[in-house]
């Protein structure tokens, strides 16, 4: 009576058992969801087991079983990491003898997708606390928020339950230029949270147990458990955490102590006093207070975060390199921090050099060469000698010729002499380097002018380094045309 109910309202097939279909039973598993056979006597799937994981190219040394029983445990454990490891299959038989055993395979199956998630979390805070660096954490203050934290674990939750091995390509996608990348616009601001987030979407999360997210060993995902034991850990954690974390040298808290207390004298600064006079009037007096470049002048000027009197005699500086260029002639060492519009000066130098061979300037880009401390009389034979660039996040080695650490306290270092010599693009030698933007300011961030180019980003320098780039990139490492003393 009941089936012929069933069959009436719902139809034959919820009466009939559908045949055994492995394909579709697999295609249903994941990496946190395991395939589960409920056997009753006699029945044995292990034949079609075999013969389905050799068509699936899991076959032989791929494929390993194990009849479960006392003592069983730690052999399964092992072989499951192993196969975590090499991507291969586990088959574990009569499970129903280990039953005690049983909460700790459950475990393995959950703490794939709890590290992964720790990661994420842990990634999406270190965004965030970035921006009390300054520029040297973001060009540009992103306001990262839940929602970007919610969709990515939700996705985060798919791809697992969706795919046999964690698509970890794909999360870092869809996480990296979709939820957060969808709010950063600047590219270098881009490729450091591209950066960031291959420390905690990576194999080495969840296979490793040693892994840390720095250096000090502090900082990790913190092995399976329960959610408190998670709170327990994090809460552990320091309380004010060191640049090191970041990615940044430690360096990086005297530049963030250093503006917030500039910005507290200028905020006393700006309670003394009281004039009567128009808007822009009380602007210039007010920045005249305080030191500052009245708004008025910076209209018209070029980008400068110096204090009013240094700027003056960086002014008369620029005139006086012009001047001298005038009388003179063009000098041997060209100070390219002196340039108003420093693009159409790189322009012009890769135009000479393409008039002179005649190749189209769409084909040419520049290499760069750190030469010595030292005066040139000549300039060279190609390209320019340019000067007048610091480095911030990090130092040049001027034994060894490449990339090194700061010093501690010594925020910027002078970069020597560089050759920039036009080439073709396909010309430029593979040798390791970091990808150094230069900036006009400190401030990095700028906006788009008429001419199509940024008001603050002057173009991508490609400097020696014999760490990965990625070092760099969490350090904040850029090139500078002027400091803001």
């Amino acid at each position: 009576m009941t089936q012929e109910y069933v069959t009436a309202k719902l139809g034959r097939q919820f009466i009939e058992p559908p045949p055994f279909d492995l394909g579709s039973a697999f295609g249903d598993s994941h990496c946190i969801a395991p395939l589960i056979f409920i056997l009753s006597p006699g029945a044995d799937p292990m034949a079609a087991l075999l013969k389905f994981a050799e068509d699936q190219g899991f076959g032989g040394s791929k494929l390993s079983s194990l009849s479960l029983g006392q003592g069983q445990g730690p052999i399964a454990m092992n072989m499951i990491e192993k196969a975590v490891k090499q991507g291969s299959w586990v088959v574990l038989q009569n499970c129903h003898l280990a039953t005690s055993w049983m909460p700790t395979l459950e475990r393995v199956c959950a703490a794939e997708f709890k590290k992964l998630l720790y990661g994420l979390c842990f990634f999406h805070a270190l965004v965030q606390e970035r921006r009390k660096f300054g520029p040297l954490g973001w060009n540009i203050p992103y306001e990262f928020n839940e929602t970007d934290l919610r969709i990515s674990v939700q996705q985060l939750h798919m791809f697992l339950n969706q795919y046999e091995d964690v698509p970890l390509d794909a999360i870092r996608y869809m996480t990296g230029e979709c939820n957060y990348g969808g709010r950063v616009t600047d590219d270098w601001d881009r490729r450091t949270l591209r950066s960031i987030l291959n420390k905690f979407y990576n194999k080495e999360i969840t296979t490793n147990d040693a892994y840390t997210f720095d250096l000090s060993g502090i900082y990790y995902a913190p092995p399976e458990g329960d959610y408190l034991s998670y709170i327990n850990y994090t809460k552990s954690l320091p309380l004010n955490p060191t640049p090191e974390v970041f990615g940044m040298h430690a360096n990086a808290d005297i530049t963030k102590d250093q503006s917030e207390t500039q910005n507290l004298f200028d905020s006393i600064l700006l309670t003394q006093g009281l004039v009567v006079m128009s808007a822009e009037l009380e602007e210039v007096v007010k920045s005249m207070l305080t030191g500052k470049i009245p708004g008025m002048w910076m209209n018209k000027s070029y980008p400068s975060l110096k204090p009013l009197g240094s700027y003056m005699h960086d002014f008369l500086d620029r005139l006086k390199f012009l001047q001298d260029w005038c009388d003179d002639g063009a000098p041997p060492v060209f100070w390219l921090s002196g340039f108003f519009f420093t693009q159409a000066f790189l322009t012009g130098a890769q135009q000479n050099y393409a008039r002179k061979y005649t190749i189209p300037i769409d084909l040419l880009t520049f290499d760069y060469e750190v030469l010595e401390d030292k005066n040139y009389i000549f300039p060279p034979e190609d390209g320019v000698f340019v000067r007048g660039l610091f480095i911030d996040g990090a130092r040049w080695d001027r034994n060894l010729k490449i990339l090194a650490e700061s010093y501690p306290k010594i925020l910027y270092d002078t970069m020597p002499v560089l050759w920039l010599k036009p080439c073709k693009k396909s010309e430029i030698s593979p040798h390791p380097v970091y990808i150094a933007p230069v900036y006009k300011t400190s401030e990095r961030r700028g906006t788009l002018s008429t001419t199509g180019h940024s008001t603050n980003f002057v173009i991508a320098m490609r400097i020696p380094s014999d760490q990965h780039p990625e070092h760099w990139i969490g350090r904040g490492v850029a090139l500078l045309c002027q400091l803001n003393s």
